[in-house]
C-alpha cells in the first residue's frame, strides 16, 4: 500500500506515450495516454495529427510522458548477431565509421539478429529542450522501433506500425521494415486494444511498467530524465499533499482544542460556581454553628437559674399577685440578622396581675430585700379594672448568687 502511494506521488497513475514520425514528408505526433487502475492499464486517449498544438491540449504536465523518437534523423537497421554479447560492435557493425560518442543508440537483441536504432546526441538533445520549453517534463526517450521488444511476446505475425512493418514468430523479431505506409489498425495486447499508431507508445510505456530496458547508451539520459520528473512531482505534488495533511492536522487540532477550552471553561465556571456555594454554605453552617451555641448556653443557664428564681419567687407569692411570665435575661433589642444576640444580663423580668395594690407593694419591698435580688425596678403598672392591674417588674440580681 505504501508503495503504490509514494509511486502515485512520484508518477501519478496516468501515462502519456508520444511517437514523433514522419509519413509522406511530413512530420506526425501519435498520442496515447493510458491508465493504471487496480494493476490493470486501460487505454483513455489515442491521437495522430501533424499539429503539435493539439497534442499539447491534451497533455498532462504532471504526468510522466515517455517519448519515441521514429524519425528520419533516427537510423534503424537489423543485423545478424555474431558480437557475442559486444554491443558497441553491433552498433559499429550496423553502422561502420560511426563516431559512437557523437551518437545514442538502442539495440533489440534477438539472439541471432539485432535491430540498432542511433540518433545523434543533438538531435535527442534539441527535441528535449523543445518540449522543455513547452512545459513538458520527458520521464524516457527511446529510438525507433526498439521499445517494440517489450510487447513482441503478445503479437504474431506481420504487424504495421505507424510507418514500419515488422513481423515476428514465437514471440521473435522476424523482419522489419520502414518506411512503409499503413492503414489504420488495432491490435489487441493481452485484452487491451491497441491502435497500430500507437504501438510504438504503449510498448515503450509497458517497458517502464514491467521494469524492463533495452539495451542502450541512453540509460543514463533516462535515469536522469525520470529522477527529474520524479522530483518535479514530489515537490509539487508531495508538497501539496504534505501541506493539505498540516493544514488539515492544523484543523483538526483547533476544533479539539476549541472544544476542550469550551469544556475547561465550563468546568472552571461550574467549579468556580461550586467553590462559591460551598463557600456560602461552609458560612451559613458557621452562622447557624455560632448561634446554636450561643442559643445551647443561653437555654442551658435559663434552665438552670430559672428554676431557682421561680422557687424563689413562689415562696411568699401572696395569693392576690398571679404571675403570667417570667424571663430570664431578656433581650435588649429583638433578634436581627447577621447581628449579634443582645441580653440584659443578670436581670429577671416579671409579669403578672394583681388585684391589692397594697399586697403588691409589700411583696415588691420584701422582694427586694432577698439575697439573689440587688434592686427591683417596676418598668409597667397598669389598671385594666378598678380592682386589678397589670405589672411588669424587672430584677437586677446578685451576680454572685447562684
Amino acid at each position: 500500500m505504501l508503495k503504490k502511494w509514494i509511486k502515485h506521488i512520484v508518477e501519478s497513475n496516468s501515462y502519456f506515450g508520444l511517437e514523433i514520425y514522419e509519413s509522406g514528408g511530413e512530420e506526425w505526433f501519435s498520442l496515447l495516454k493510458v491508465e493504471q487502475q487496480n494493476g490493470e492499464l486501460e487505454v483513455a486517449l489515442e491521437l495522430t495529427t501533424n499539429k503539435m498544438n493539439e497534442v499539447m491540449g491534451h497533455l498532462d504536465k504532471k504526468s510522466p510522458l515517455f517519448l519515441t523518437l521514429n524519425t528520419s534523423q533516427v537510423l534503424k537497421k537489423q543485423v545478424a548477431n555474431d558480437t557475442e554479447g559486444n554491443h558497441e560492435l553491433l552498433v559499429v557493425n550496423a553502422f561502420p565509421n560511426l563516431e559512437l560518442d557523437n551518437f545514442y543508440y538502442q539495440i533489440h537483441n534477438n539472439h541471432n539478429k539485432g535491430l540498432v536504432a542511433i540518433g545523434k546526441k543533438e538531435y535527442v538533445d534539441w527535441y528535449l529542450e523543445q518540449l522543455q520549453k513547452l512545459g513538458l517534463s520527458t520521464f524516457s526517450v527511446a529510438l525507433g522501433v526498439v521499445p517494440m521488444e517489450h510487447i513482441a511476446s503478445f503479437l504474431e505475425g506481420a504487424v504495421e506500425g505507424s510507418n514500419f512493418m515488422m513481423e515476428f514468430r514465437d514471440g521473435r523479431l522476424a523482419n522489419f521494415s520502414s518506411g512503409a505506409e499503413t492503414v489504420d489498425k488495432t491490435y489487441t495486447i493481452n485484452g487491451l486494444s491497441v491502435g497500430n499508431k500507437q504501438l510504438l507508445s504503449f510498448s515503450h510505456i509497458l517497458g517502464h511498467l514491467m521494469g524492463a530496458s533495452p539495451i542502450s547508451n541512453l540509460r543514463n539520459k533516462n535515469t536522469q530524465l525520470a529522477n527529474e520528473f520524479k522530483n518535479m512531482r514530489f515537490f509539487d505534488v508531495g508538497l501539496k499533499a504534505a501541506i493539505g495533511f498540516f493544514l488539515v492536522l492544523l484543523l483538526v487540532n483547533f476544533l479539539l482544542f476549541n472544544h476542550y477550552r469550551k469544556e475547561n471553561e465550563e468546568l472552571q465556571s461550574s467549579l468556580a460556581s461550586n467553590a462559591l456555594q460551598d463557600k456560602s454554605l461552609r458560612q451559613l453552617k458557621e452562622r447557624i454553628a455560632t448561634k446554636e451555641e450561643k442559643l445551647k448556653v443561653l437555654a442551658g443557664s435559663r434552665h438552670s437559674r430559672t428554676t431557682f428564681y421561680l422557687d424563689e419567687l413562689g415562696k411568699d407569692l401572696p395569693h392576690s399577685i398571679w404571675l403570667a411570665k417570667m424571663e430570664y435575661q431578656p433581650l435588649l433589642v429583638p433578634v436581627r440578622e447577621n447581628k449579634p444576640i443582645e441580653t440584659r444580663k443578670d436581670n429577671l423580668q416579671v409579669s403578672g396581675i394583681t388585684n391589692d395594690k397594697v399586697a403588691f407593694a409589700v411583696w415588691s419591698d420584701n422582694l427586694e430585700t432577698q439575697k439573689w435580688v440587688e434592686k427591683i425596678k417596676i418598668i409597667d403598672y397598669e389598671y385594666i379594672s378598678n380592682s386589678s392591674a397589670n405589672f411588669t417588674v424587672n430584677i437586677v440580681l446578685h451576680e454572685t448568687v447562684q
